[in-house]
């Protein structure tokens, strides 16, 4: 059976496309704001390469994180379109809060890979608290 890009329903593609963009852009934002010399050094291939794997452990966790909470509702066609799109929201600012400092006031990458696992412990709290106040809620 071939693969055809006919066949790719719209939020399927919407999904990658987003994905995509979330975890290369965050990864691309990354490398060109803490090592610019190696951005433009590198060849497009072994950039997007580089960015997919600085980014994309950190989607997966948010994703399996919104998935293991129950953030979406438990229709099956759109639960993982829709955990999908909010763990590219998140892992988007992640990402974007280091960055944006960085340009504006310039510190090593290793303390932006602390405010990343900072922020990615508050996101944990916080879909903590929504579990245990949405849970006391129905008792």
């Amino acid at each position: 059976m071939p693969f055809e890009l006919g066949n790719i329903k719209l939020p399927a593609a919407m999904t990658i496309i987003i994905l995509l963009i979330s975890t290369l852009g965050s990864g691309i934002l990354m490398i060109y704001a803490f090592n610019r010399p190696l951005f433009f050094e590198l060849e497009t291939v072994k950039l997007i390469l580089l960015a997919t794997s600085i980014s994309t452990p950190i989607w997966a966790f948010n994703t399996f994180l919104i998935m293991y909470f129950e953030f979406a509702d438990n229709n099956l066609d759109e639960v993982m379109y829709v955990n999908s799109i909010v763990g590219s929201f998140v892992t988007s600012l992640v990402f974007a809060l280091p960055t944006i400092i960085a340009f504006l006031y310039p510190y090593e990458v290793k303390y932006a890979v602390i405010a990343i696992i900072v922020l990615q412990f508050l996101f944990l709290m916080a879909l903590i608290y929504d579990k245990k106040v949405s849970g006391s809620q129905t008792h």
